[in-house]
């Protein structure tokens, strides 16, 4: 499980900010909290790591990629 791509969707709607929403394992879930945060450069490119709290329920790393634009669920408590 670990290192799959995520796929995050649309994250505004009408120039307003709306919770970021994903599927992984063909289920959706919501970012309700961020928990923990860390962003570091790698040759140029920004890297970001965040640890969050999901609707309906878990806990999970993500990691984010600026230039690829790719999300990776790293690890986490998600229900099955």
């Amino acid at each position: 499980m670990m290192n799959e791509r995520i796929q995050v969707l649309a994250r505004s709607r009408n120039g307003k900010v709306e919770p970021i929403q994903f599927l992984f394992k063909n289920q959706l879930f919501t970012i309700n909290t961020v928990l923990d945060y860390q962003e570091e450069a790698f040759h140029g490119n920004m890297q970001y790591y965040l640890t969050v709290n999901l609707i309906p329920s878990g806990c999970c790393k993500l990691h984010f990629d600026l230039r690829s634009g790719q999300w990776t669920f790293l690890e986490g408590n998600l229900p099955s």
